[in-house]
C-alpha cells in the first residue's frame, strides 16, 4: 500500500468536489452534512468497485498491469489538463463583481440536486480508480481516503467560495486535477 500515491489519487480525484462545492457557495447554496455524507459515500462505492476492477483487470493481465494502471492514470490526468484548458471562462461570470455582495441567506442543496452532484462526482473516481486498481493501490483504503477527502472538499468548498474563486476556476481546478494524477501515475511508474 502506497499512502502517498493514495493521498495524490484521492486529492486529483476530488478537486471537482472541492471546485463544485465553490461554485454552489457562489450562488448562495449550503451543503448540508447530509448531502455531503451522500456525496462522500457515492465516491467511496465508486472509487472502490472501480479499483476492485482494475485490480481483477492486473490478476487477468500479468505483471505488466501495474504499468497499464500507471499509464492510465497518467493518460486521464493528461486529458483532464486538456480539457480543463477547454473549458469555457463562463464559469467566472458567477463569482461577484466589484462593489456586489452575496446574499447571507443559503439555500440548502436539495437531495434531488445532491443525487445528480454525487453521480457527476463519482464518475472521476470511477474513471481514475480504475487505473488506480490495476497500478496496485488497495481498493479498500483508498476508496474510504477518497471519501474522507470528499467530505472535506465538499465541506469547506462553499465557506471557501470567495477566496478561492479565482484560484478554481474550472480551467486552473481541471489543470490542477490533471497535474496530480499524472504525477500519480509517473510515481507508480517509477516505484
Amino acid at each position: 500500500m502506497n499512502i502517498v500515491s493514495m493521498v495524490l489519487l484521492c486529492v486529483a480525484s476530488n478537486v471537482d468536489n472541492l471546485s463544485a462545492a465553490v461554485a454552489l457557495g457562489l450562488r448562495s447554496v449550503s451543503v448540508p452534512p447530509l448531502q455531503n455524507a451522500l456525496i462522500a459515500a457515492a465516491t467511496v462505492v465508486g472509487t472502490f468497485v472501480a479499483m476492485a476492477a482494475g485490480a481483477l483487470l492486473t490478476q487477468r493481465v500479468a505483471s505488466a498491469a501495474g504499468d497499464i494502471g500507471a499509464a492510465v492514470i497518467i493518460a486521464i490526468g493528461a486529458w483532464t489538463i486538456v480539457g480543463g484548458w477547454d473549458r469555457s471562462p463562463t464559469a467566472r461570470s458567477t463569482s461577484p463583481g466589484r462593489g456586489t455582495t452575496l446574499p447571507t441567506v443559503r439555500a440548502p442543496l436539495s437531495l434531488r440536486a445532491t443525487v445528480g452532484l454525487a453521480a457527476a462526482l463519482a464518475v472521476n473516481n470511477v474513471i481514475t480508480g480504475v487505473g488506480a486498481g490495476a497500478a496496485g493501490l488497495s481498493p479498500v483504503w483508498t476508496a474510504l481516503l477518497s471519501g474522507l477527502v470528499s467530505v472535506v472538499f465538499v465541506g469547506g468548498g462553499d465557506r471557501l467560495a470567495l477566496s478561492l474563486a479565482a484560484l478554481l476556476s474550472p480551467r486552473r481546478a481541471g489543470a490542477l486535477a490533471g497535474t496530480l494524477l499524472v504525477v500519480v501515475g509517473v510515481y507508480e511508474l517509477t516505484t
